[in-house]
């Protein structure tokens, strides 16, 4: 796995309800500031738009 340096691993989840999804990764990324969370979180509520960027990035876990 190849990464741009200081970029974590991705983490996306992928969920119908938008506000689940934007909270849960909002939880995550501020884990990640103040802890050692490993992972950069991101939402997806479209399958389509998540499977665009999945081409142009690596996901190291997907979370449905």
């Amino acid at each position: 796995m190849v990464r741009i340096r200081n970029e974590r691993p991705l983490l996306a989840i992928l969920d119908r309800d938008e506000k689940y999804a934007a909270k849960l990764a909002e939880y995550m990324n501020d884990m990640r500031k103040k802890r050692s969370f490993p992972f950069e979180a991101c939402a997806f509520t479209d399958l389509s738009r998540f499977l665009d960027y999945a081409g142009s990035r690596q996901i190291a876990v997907l979370l449905l």
